[in-house]
Order: structure tokens, then C-alpha cells, then sequence
């Protein structure tokens, strides 16, 4: 890293000072923007990285890092982003359309536009409002990620959208470039997850799996009881951008897993031995448990109440 470092800034080492020396010196005095890319690549070697980091933040005051990353530095001076994928469709009710038929380009979610830009480098007759329902499904699908959608597109070639979105409802590895100039790690969604699951130790990996049993989201308390994730496990994987936070009418916490990492985590607890059967029995006793605890008011004067509560509890 300190040898990129000086290359980037085109610094040349000039003594026998411990090289680390030599480039906070020579930063010190600097105003610039460093960019990070793929931080968590160096994480093997976390402690000296994020040392170095913190000694550059604390020599050089007005030199500002950003560092792109699968994982916090979890330094103080660090302001947090999470990146979530590009805009989606919205979803009406009555209609699956992608956008209303009155709206005009510029309305158009952003992974829509960058599917279809994809689509007509694959088939140049591509229409959009011919295929929009299924267009609209496919990046929804893939929560609006841009590889993902660049790798769908390379696909219709040979297949219509609809079918495309069926088999990534099916199986992740569609999702696999047909390029043969890009790098390894940004070949499939499949080479992208592994890397994300090997950024895990092996107790957040047998939580994650145990997570996949949630189909539609949950809360801190399902996730404690049916897959034993705590509330610092849930942190850290919010943190590794593995789960995201959002909040229920009720305005409490919901935790949702993007779906084709629910594919890929569920894919490992089926072969794990027993795991699964065991999983979705605690699944169902506690889904059954909270309906039984409902009954009276299903039956009651509360009826109206309990059935929401109900839908939002799921």
C-alpha cells in the first residue's frame, strides 16, 4: 500500500527512513483526495492497514480518504456510507408496469435505464415498453445491482426477459458475464458473493445461512430466535452491507437480505447436515407461537387491530 501510495503521488523514496516515514512526511504538508478502492482486499493484514490509515489521517490533516470497502475501517474519524443498489421501479398495485404510461424518459428508475442501455448493446432492437413488466421484475430481482444488471442483459441474446427472470428466480449462475475481458472476481454474482462470504467468520456465516429462511424480511427478535443472530451480529452484517435496515408502519426495525445472497446462504444450509430441517422447524414454531398468542383477538373486537399487526409481524 505505501509503495502505491508514492506512485499515485509520484513520490520517491530518497533514504534509509522506514519507508511509512517517508510518505507521511512528504503528505504532511499535501492537499489532496486519496481513493481507496477495494480496501477490504488488504484486510488480511487489517491491523497494519488500518494503522497506516489512521497514522496518514493523524500526519496529514488535509489530506481526505475515501475508501471504497465490503467493510468498515471502524476508525473515528470515519464518516460511513452505505451504497445500495441503483433506483428500482416502483411497484403499483394494479399495474407491474415499470413506469406509468404517461411518464417521460427522465422519470425512469435508473436501473431500468441501465438494463435497457445494456440490452441494446446485446440486441439493438430492443423495445423497453414491449418488455417493461419483465424488464421491471429483473431489476427488482437483483435490487437494482449494476453488475447483476449488466449480466441479465448479456442474455438476451437467447432469451426474452421474462425468461431471464425466471431463472434468476431459479438460479444465480444466469448471472455470469459471456465477456471475456473483465476481471475474474467480476465474472459472476457467484464470484462476487463468495468473496463477501469469505469476508465472514464461522459464526456469522452459519447465522447468515440460518437468515435465508426469511423470505420476506424480519425483525431483531425472529432473527434472534429462529437463526441466533444478536444484535451484534445483525450490526456487523448491516455494517458488511449483507442485511439492510428498514422500519415497518410500526416504525421498528426490519432487516432484509438482498435475494440473491438469500439464494447463494441458502444454497449452504441445504447442504449443511440437518441444518435446514432444524432451521425451518424454529421458523414455523415461532410464526405459530406468535399466530396462537393472536387468536383471541382474531376472534375478538380486536379483529381489526390484530390482523395488520399480523401482516407486519411476518
Amino acid at each position: 500500500m505505501i509503495a502505491a501510495l508514492a506512485a499515485a503521488t509520484t513520490f520517491r523514496f530518497y533514504s534509509d527512513v522506514p519507508l511509512h516515514e517517508q510518505i507521511l512526511r512528504f503528505l504532511s504538508e499535501k492537499e489532496l483526495l486519496l481513493i481507496l478502492d477495494n480496501f477490504e482486499h488488504l484486510l488480511d493484514e487489517a491491523a497494519v492497514m488500518v494503522q497506516l490509515v489512521s497514522d496518514l489521517l493523524a500526519a496529514a490533516p488535509r489530506v481526505k480518504l475515501l475508501v471504497t470497502s465490503r467493510e468498515p475501517l471502524n476508525l473515528q474519524e470515519e464518516w460511513f456510507h452505505p451504497l445500495g443498489g441503483m433506483a428500482l421501479p416502483k411497484i403499483e398495485r394494479r399495474t407491474p408496469a415499470m413506469f406509468a404510461p404517461s411518464a417521460t424518459d427522465d422519470q425512469v428508475a435508473d436501473a431500468v435505464q441501465l438494463f435497457v442501455q445494456n440490452a441494446r448493446r446485446a440486441r439493438p432492437d430492443f423495445d423497453p415498453a414491449a418488455e417493461r413488466a419483465a424488464v421491471a421484475q429483473i431489476c427488482r430481482l437483483v435490487d437494482g445491482v449494476p453488475l447483476a444488471l449488466e449480466l441479465a442483459a448479456t442474455w438476451l441474446k437467447v432469451l426474452p426477459c421474462a425468461k431471464i427472470a425466471e431463472e434468476i428466480e431459479q438460479n444465480l449462475d444466469i448471472l455470469t458475464a459471456r465477456h471475456q475481458n473483465i476481471p475474474a472476481r467480476h465474472r459472476s454474482m457467484r464470484a462476487v458473493l463468495e468473496q463477501a462470504w469469505h469476508l465472514l467468520d464461522a459464526q456469522e456465516q452459519q447465522v447468515l445461512m440460518r437468515l435465508t429462511v426469511f423470505r420476506s424480511g424480519f425483525t431483531q427478535a425472529a432473527g434472534a430466535e429462529v437463526a441466533g443472530a444478536s444484535l451484534h451480529t445483525l450490526a456487523t452484517m448491516a455494517e458488511k452491507a449483507l442485511v439492510q435496515i428498514t422500519q415497518d408502519r410500526l416504525a421498528r426495525n426490519r432487516y432484509q437480505m438482498h435475494e440473491l445472497l438469500r439464494q447463494f446462504a441458502a444454497e449452504r444450509l441445504v447442504s449443511s447436515n440437518g441444518a435446514a430441517a432444524k432451521t425451518q422447524a424454529r421458523h414455523s414454531d415461532y410464526y405459530l407461537t406468535f399466530l396462537q398468542q393472536h387468536v383471541p383477538f382474531l376472534l375478538g373486537k380486536e379483529q381489526q387491530q390484530a390482523v395488520p399487526a399480523i401482516g407486519d409481524w411476518r
